[in-house]
């Protein structure tokens, strides 16, 4: 049995992986194609999501549950949530109130994703 801070330690690698992933998508999107900053942000989000899922699944969780597609769609749903949350925070940090340049509210915003993201798939759809 792999203790919390083991499976903790590795979902933070991989969502660190999955953040670089989305934030590429997210800055070719936005920077060289000129996609509107919260489209980017989700398309960008959504394939780190999808990469995050299987890693998750197989190396932070070690889950072995046959019903994957299952799994998945929580997942998914945990992760438009925090999407939501995330567009949110960007939305305050960055237009709202100016405090913050776009990809410096985005990296606060993913903070709190992983939070919510790792406290709702450790107890929901890891469980």
């Amino acid at each position: 049995m792999t203790t919390f801070w083991a499976i903790f330690i590795k979902f933070f690698i991989v969502g660190g992986i999955g953040f670089g992933i989305d934030v590429a998508f997210t800055w070719l999107l936005k920077d060289k194609w000129q996609c509107n900053k919260y489209t980017a942000n989700t398309l960008g989000f959504s394939v780190g999501t999808l990469m995050r899922f299987f890693a998750t699944k197989s190396w932070a969780f070690q889950d072995h549950n046959p019903n994957w597609l299952e799994q998945m769609g929580l997942f998914i749903f945990i992760a438009l949530v925090g999407l939501a949350m995330v567009n949110g925070i960007i939305y305050l940090l960055n237009e709202r109130w100016q405090l913050f340049k776009f990809y410096y509210a985005k990296i606060i915003a993913m903070f709190v994703f992983l939070a919510w993201n790792f406290a709702a798939n450790y107890f929901f759809t890891f469980a």
